[in-house]
């Protein structure tokens, strides 16, 4: 028989509560170090090779990436410091039959007889592709795609769901995904910097890009085409938070 272990009483204080308050308090001292790996990632990229970054956006017949079609697919190409570069817009028909009743319902601003036209998922993400290239000042080539592609970091204003949406467009298409795996949120780092009081706000609304937009002092001005719409003011929101956080976390 072994020694009986020694029974082990927390010293006081050293409650599972303390414990929570203690990890929180060292998870926000180290404040400038988040900040720079979540906020500056794409600096340390930048050092080793150029990268670009992709804001998209979409229009789709409903929430399920898994049973739903987009019929409306944005684009912008951004330097590294975020200057546009190129726009993309493109209706895509949708594959099941209640598509365009279920279009019509969700995005008014889709003309219909437009969308009757409009190319297959197929063609649209092949023209999307190329387009990216193209942006790049490279020629598309199936052979080279993986080496662009995976200098182009997708960006968005909450953008899982759009990532997700697109993603599966992908799998239902056949296409090979070669994009970064490095991602941006917009909602994500706005919401990150207005907690550590980085960014000042006297509102909470800052859960949709209007509110965004506010925060930032960003002007929206004329509307700018229906499509388009989100991806121009989402790149304008990061041309400004990237001004605003210069030199911090370095």
């Amino acid at each position: 028989m072994g020694k009986s272990a020694k029974a082990q009483y927390p010293a006081p204080g050293d409650t599972p509560k303390n414990k929570r308050i203690e990890k929180k308090e060292m998870f926000f001292s180290e404040k400038g170090r988040i900040l720079h790996r979540i906020v500056y990632f794409y600096k340390k990229l930048a050092l080793s090779e150029p990268m670009n970054y992709l804001i998209i956006d979409l229009e789709a017949t409903g929430d399920d990436p898994g049973w739903h079609d987009i019929v409306g697919l944005s684009a912008i190409l951004c330097d590294s410091n975020w200057k546009k570069i190129s726009e993309f817009q493109t209706l895509m028909y949708p594959s099941s039959d209640d598509g365009f009743t279920l279009a019509a319902e969700r995005n008014p601003g889709i003309d219909l007889t437009e969308l009757k036209d409009a190319p297959l998922g197929y063609e649209a993400l092949q023209a999307f592709e190329d387009w990216i290239i193209k942006s790049m000042g490279l020629r598309p080539d199936p052979i080279t795609k993986e080496e662009h592609l995976s200098k182009v970091v997708l960006c968005g204003f909450s953008l899982v769901p759009t990532y997700s949406f697109l993603r599966m467009a992908y799998v239902d298409d056949n296409i090979n995904w070669f994009f970064s795996q490095e991602m941006l949120d917009l909602y994500t780092l706005v919401h990150f910097l207005t907690a550590q009081d980085i960014l000042r706000t006297k509102t909470s609304n800052i859960k949709n890009l209007v509110g965004v937009c506010a925060l930032l002092g960003i002007d929206r001005g004329e509307e700018p085409p229906f499509l388009l719409t989100a991806s121009r003011l989402t790149r304008r929101c990061f041309e400004t938070l990237h001004k605003k956080t210069a030199g911090l976390g370095s």
